[in-house]
């Protein structure tokens, strides 16, 4: 509301779309975000090997249809909508386990350290962040989903007027070197299981450092 309105502030980590180009000038990509993927246990990889592509991903309809491995997941968090119809379209008795509750991303990791779901669905880092309150940290992997993008860039944005598109010049003569530096796109190394973070890095190059200029 505040960019909409003009006003002389800007948000440093903004995904870009068409309604808000309408009214917020975006600075160059300066980050990744991680998206929603699989997060399960290494006791499971024997099972979900066989599933894996070439690019390291799952389909989630095909896990739900074909692994026996049961999904933990809850109608009061949407995954997007294309992951949400997929659930909807796949679920049965057998291959799914559905809660409710407060906390639930961090009660279906408790579900799933105790052998009562097999996986579920969330943020990479998220799910590293309650493995590592729950002191399981290093049997939790993620993996991405073929259905799901793996990432989006992350954008500054500031309001669509002459203040606006000055600060969006400054901050793109400092995005353009800072998004090289390690201070920048290591920001969720510590979050990200070591599978998962030589997918991010392997990802920087072709999406966040050979762009070309808006």
């Amino acid at each position: 509301v505040t960019l909409a309105a003009g006003e002389k502030a800007c948000s440093i980590t903004l995904l870009k779309n068409k309604d808000r180009e309408k009214v917020v000038l975006f600075s160059e990509p300066f980050m990744l975000s991680p998206q929603n993927e699989i997060i399960t246990t290494k006791d499971q990889l024997p099972i979900i090997k066989t599933l894996i592509d070439s690019d390291g991903a799952v389909s989630l309809k095909e896990m739900m249809e074909t692994s026996g491995l049961v999904l933990g997941y809850s109608t009061g968090r949407s995954y997007s909508s294309s992951i949400d119809q997929i659930i909807n379209s796949s679920v049965n008795g057998k291959n799914s386990f559905l809660t409710f509750g407060n906390d639930i991303f961090e009660g279906l990791m408790r579900m799933m350290k105790r052998g009562r779901v097999d996986y579920t669905i969330g943020y990479g880092y998220e799910g590293r962040y309650i493995a590592k309150n729950l002191e399981f940290e290093k049997n939790v992997i993620a993996i991405p989903m073929r259905e799901n993008p793996s990432y989006v860039p992350v954008y500054a944005g500031c309001p669509r007027n002459v203040w606006g598109q000055n600060i969006i010049r400054k901050l793109n003569e400092i995005i353009n070197t800072a998004r090289y530096s390690s201070v920048i796109y290591g920001t969720y190394q510590e979050w990200l299981d070591p599978e998962s973070w030589e997918r991010y890095q392997k990802n920087l190059p072709k999406m966040l450092w050979d762009i070309q200029p808006n």
